[in-house]
């Protein structure tokens, strides 16, 4: 801004011809000459043409002739600031050009101002370090740098200075910007807060009443109304949906019309959403025409006159005419059976057999008018109450059954009892065999057929090896959970790393293996679940002990030793029975809860009753007020995965040292 008594070396112009004169003034249109050509390097001298001057082949043009970036042009390449002719390309008018440094004057304390010779103002970067102001409030420190006052931001937690506003950007994040607008985007940029309004993109307007909520110029507009979610369940009141203001529920009077001559109706709305019609008693003269009444007149709501009726009706109001009844409770034939009412001034009884149930499935109830109910015998289905006899008919009276309800399962009737026999599938701690003398390895699951709760000298009726672990893993793994799906899927874990269908897991991990075992997946990947906290004097689970699943995304399971979950940080003992719910983990049931602290071997439900089936790893003198029980045993709780709160007293379901040469540990249990 100040001005400088230097000048910039500026080129002699060479005149060849007439030349301007010395007094000449930017802005003064002359002659120009006509310059030499040139195309770089030493250039004859061009016409230097003058300030404003008619455009001619000289001046200040860097094409041929004057002007030339070669060292014969009048102005180095890089100070030419207007083009050939010196006419202003914006405004499309020649340029006036200075005659003085104040003509320059840029208010700039950072640069010199220089008018040139050729009348084109130039700005020289100036004052490097001297203070300056950059008009910025939440800038400090300003100082010339490279002729630009440029300052020290000073806002503090990291936010930026605006360059719009001169203030500190008050946000750090778009999350700052929220303004509480479905319909604006929200962001935090270089100037601070901005909510541009959006014109698309779904919203709610908070009505309940209006759907297909859109945002449009940063409003939620509303497209549909649908007046049937305005129900104030109000039988004299209109209900409206706008799409601007919602529900409306208007009283309207005229709809609390009973037709009766001696009332006046009203429609009243409260504060608390209750009300209704109202009716007020009128006076006067009921104007009906009668044939049972005379001189007729209103009394308390009621049209009234002197009663001519006989023979047990009276006369009725509001239209005066002889009837048996006015309402339902006038209306009463003694029998329970039937549902009196009053229907047109006369008594009607309609007959409901079902009132008449006597619980009896070999007789057929029914209400007859005048008689109530009747019983006949009848040869209908029954229910004999027996579960081997799920098919039962009405015989001379009697409920007969037949059928046997375990085939459908696979399983079937005993004789000695009402009991089924159900499919149990079972894997043991090491090699076992049963009563037909079959050797199986602790790498395979045993399809059983036995009765729960059959816990005599009777071996299972058939057994059959369901999964044969030599053909299928990879190495010598031990099964340590199980369940099967209803399609032939399989999940399991082993006591050990391994690997199954080409896909390795470690042996905290649940895999979900196909029907044909060709293909499997990680169901569950416990070194993301369970937290490895060796190093601070606590253990991480080195298997999966059992399972049960409850559906796709959801099963409980158990663990073989103490650990903790890695989200949500909890604990755990390897007697809890633990959930997976959509990836979420918790304790479902503490060892505490469940009343036994001994690690869980297996998990399953048993389909009868829907309660929790257990196996543990050692015996136990029992607990719950139940009997003792062996590692090799099952054992079924008193709740299931429906109940709540755990309650009762457990009970022993299968006998594993039935079925096997000797005692060894049941690591795996599915009741089909």
């Amino acid at each position: 801004m100040r001005f400088s008594q230097l000048f910039l070396p500026l080129p002699v112009a060479l005149c060849f011809g007439a030349c301007a004169e010395a007094g000449d003034l930017p802005g003064v249109t002359t002659a120009a000459s006509t310059g030499g050509t040139s195309s770089g390097g030493t250039s004859t001298s061009g016409g230097a043409g003058g300030s404003g001057a008619v455009p001619s082949t000289g001046g200040v043009s860097s094409g041929t002739g004057g002007g030339s970036t070669g060292t014969g042009g009048n102005v180095a390449s890089g100070d030419a600031s207007v083009d050939s002719g010196q006419t202003d390309v914006d405004a499309g008018t020649p340029w006036a050009g200075c005659s003085s440094h104040a003509e320059c004057d840029d208010s700039d304390v950072c640069t010199d101002d220089i008018c040139r010779g050729d009348g084109v103002c130039f700005y020289q970067p100036q004052n490097v370090g001297t203070p300056c102001d950059d008009g910025l409030a939440c800038t400090s420190g300003d100082l010339c740098v490279a002729g630009a006052c440029k300052g020290s931001n000073n806002c503090t937690d990291g936010r930026g200075c605006s360059t719009t506003s001169g203030e500190c950007i008050t946000c750090s994040s778009d999350a700052d910007c929220d303004d509480s607008d479905q319909c604006t985007t929200d962001f935090c940029g270089g100037n601070g807060c901005e909510n541009i309004k959006m014109n698309s993109g779904s919203c709610d307007d908070g009505f309940a009443c209006t759907t297909d909520d859109t945002c449009s110029n940063g409003e939620c507009v509303a497209t549909v109304a649908d007046a049937s979610k305005c129900n104030d369940t109000l039988d004299c009141t209109i209900d409206t949906c706008d799409l601007v203001t919602g529900c409306a529920n208007t009283p309207a009077d005229p709809l609390c019309d009973d037709g009766n001559p001696c009332t006046s109706g009203s429609c009243l709305v409260n504060g608390d959403g209750g009300g209704g019609c109202e009716q007020a008693n009128t006076s006067g003269d009921c104007s009906l025409t009668s044939v049972c009444f005379d001189n007729h007149r209103c009394d308390l709501g009621v049209c009234i006159g002197d009663d001519t009726c006989s023979g047990g009706e009276y006369c009725s109001s509001p239209d005066n005419r002889c009837v048996e009844c006015v309402g339902d409770g006038e209306c009463d034939d003694g029998f329970a059976c039937t549902a009196d009412s009053c229907v047109n001034f006369a008594c009607v009884y309609v007959t409901d057999d079902s009132a008449c149930a006597d619980s009896e499935f070999c007789s057929t109830d029914t209400c007859v008018a005048g008689q109530g109910c009747v019983y006949t015998n009848n040869n209908g289905l029954c229910d004999d109450g027996a579960t081997c006899t799920p098919s039962s008919y009405c015989e001379n009276q009697v409920c007969v059954g037949d059928g046997d309800p375990c085939s459908a399962s696979g399983g079937s009737c005993r004789d000695d009892s009402d009991g089924c026999r159900r499919p149990l599938f079972v894997g043991f701690e090491a090699d076992y065999g049963n009563f037909v003398a079959n050797d199986h390895e602790e790498e395979d699951v045993v399809e059983l057929l036995i009765e729960l709760e059959f816990l005599t000298a009777e071996k299972a009726v058939t057994e059959t090896r369901y999964f044969d672990g030599d053909s299928h893993f990879s190495g010598e793994e031990k099964i340590s959970a199980f369940y099967k799906f209803s399609d032939g899927r399989i999940v399991l874990s082993t006591t050990s790393d391994g690997s199954i269908a080409g896909l390795s897991y470690q042996a905290r991990d649940l895999v979900l293996v196909s029907a044909d075992r060709t293909s499997a997946s990680i169901l569950f990947d416990g070194s993301v679940v369970f937290k490895d906290c060796g190093a601070f004097g606590c253990s991480r689970p080195g298997s999966v002990d059992a399972v049960h699943m409850i559906d796709a995304d959801t099963f409980v399971f158990s663990a073989n030793d103490d650990g903790e979950f890695v989200s949500p940080n909890i604990t755990f003992n390897d007697g809890d029975i633990l959930l997976s719910d959509a990836g979420v983990v918790s304790v479902l049931y503490s060892d505490g809860t469940i009343g036994n602290t001994g690690d869980i071997d297996a998990i399953t439900v048993n389909p009868d009753t829907q309660h929790w089936a257990l196996s543990y790893t050692s015996d136990s003198g029992g607990f719950s007020g139940g009997s003792s029980f062996k590692e090799e045993d099952l054992i079924e709780l008193a709740y299931g995965p429906g109940d709540a709160t755990p309650t009762g007293v457990y009970k022993r379901i299968f006998q594993g040292a039935q079925m096997t040469d000797f005692g060894t540990d049941l690591v795996a249990a599915h009741i089909d």
